[in-house]
């Protein structure tokens, strides 16, 4: 009598098995192997999907300021008597501008760390910068041409609860992913001193998903990781391909292209359109990181780039322009804010508020 497996594990089972009939006739069967595993997680719906997370920002953010400025005018009414004049461009306005500035500092980007607390200064800044140029939007262009006459009071109080709210949403939404990638692992393909360098800069940064290993080359009689809960090594290439369900986050490769087989090169790139991403060792410290190890810079990486460090095009010189006029105007008013963000800079972290550092970059 044949035990009962459950669905996944007996997925699991038949795909190792697949594999290791599919490697006695030769690599070209893995990729339409994988294909057909991968159609369940490419229909799938759940918090795996890139485009979810900044879906529900957005809508919370957009829908938000107007529902808690009609709170407060409805609050002013039973106070005063009148809740004040309401617009369109009252409701519109400032949830826009918001979403934009937030976007720059990386508010729907999952990727973005947001239940640290340097997120929570960078998100407060935002919105502050938010307020100045809504009120700016709002009290200087469009009442200047319109007889639009918002709420003085009720919009800067606005901002207070919109501020907690699109917060806490971010930290309840980043506590969501967290969990759910905790549930998930990432497969590293490397040789035994590239995947022993990299383990303890996963380790540091505290990623959620758990790390299986494979090494590429010459087998080593241990492992080049402790026997910690996070890690998982694997002997040979068969049971990493094996591993390769609905629940792997992507496949980094840590060795030099040029040193894998063709037919496994395509079958990185199969799983790669099949919702698998597939990092090199350095995409992978740039995207997910946002850094790029010091140790795997070559000569060309600037010029790889477009060339972007040796431009000199119309546009910096006008986003120069647009970047000190930008600064003038906000300067009186965030100048108080800069010195709160220095003081909690100061309570968190030893050293000057103000970090220098002589780096290399464009014009010396």
């Amino acid at each position: 009598m044949k035990p009962i497996r459950s669905s996944q594990q007996g997925r699991q089972v038949e795909a190792a098995e697949q594999i290791a009939s599919a490697t006695t006739i030769g690599l070209p069967l893995l990729p339409s192997l994988f294909i057909a595993r991968q159609s369940e997680r490419k229909a799938s719906f759940n918090w795996s999907n890139s485009w979810i997370p900044p879906i529900i920002l957005l809508l919370s953010d957009f829908l938000a300021w107007p529902a808690l400025f009609l709170l407060f005018s409805q609050i002013r009414s039973s106070f005063v008597g009148t809740p004040g004049q309401i617009e369109w461009q009252i409701l519109l306005v400032p949830p826009v501008i918001s979403i934009v500035v937030l976007h720059v500092v990386g508010g729907y980007d999952r990727r973005t760390k947001m239940l640290a607390l340097a997120y929570s200064v960078e998100h407060l800044v935002a919105l502050a910068i938010a307020l100045v140029l809504a009120a700016v939007a709002l009290y200087g262009f469009v009442a200047f041409y319109e007889s639009v006459k918002p709420s003085r009071l009720i919009f800067f109080l606005n901002f207070l609860p919109y501020f907690a709210h699109t917060l806490a949403t971010r930290r309840w939404l980043s506590a969501v992913l967290y969990n759910h990638h905790s549930y998930h692992h990432f497969l590293l393909v490397a040789d035994y001193k590239t995947a022993a360098s990299f383990c303890q800069q996963y380790r540091k940064r505290q990623m959620p998903q758990e790390l299986k290993i494979c090494i590429f080359g010459p087998q080593v009689p241990v492992p080049p990781v402790s026997s910690e809960r996070d890690t998982c090594f694997l002997g040979s290439l068969k049971e990493a391909l094996a591993s390769l369900d609905e629940q792997c986050d992507g496949v980094i490769i840590g060795i030099s292209p040029s040193e894998l087989d063709p037919h496994l090169v395509q079958l990185l790139a199969n799983l790669h359109f099949q919702q698998i991403p597939v990092y090199t060792l350095e995409s992978f410290h740039e995207i997910l990181w946002r850094q790029v190890p010091a140790d795997r810079i070559e000569g060309w990486w600037a010029f790889a780039r477009e060339s972007l460090l040796a431009r000199n095009s119309v546009y910096d010189q006008i986003k120069r322009l647009f970047d000190v006029f930008a600064a003038l105007i906000a300067l009186p008013f965030l100048l108080p804010l800069w010195l709160l963000v220095g003081l909690l800079v100061r309570l968190d972290s030893p050293g000057p508020a103000i970090f220098r550092q002589v780096r290399i970059g464009r014009d010396g």
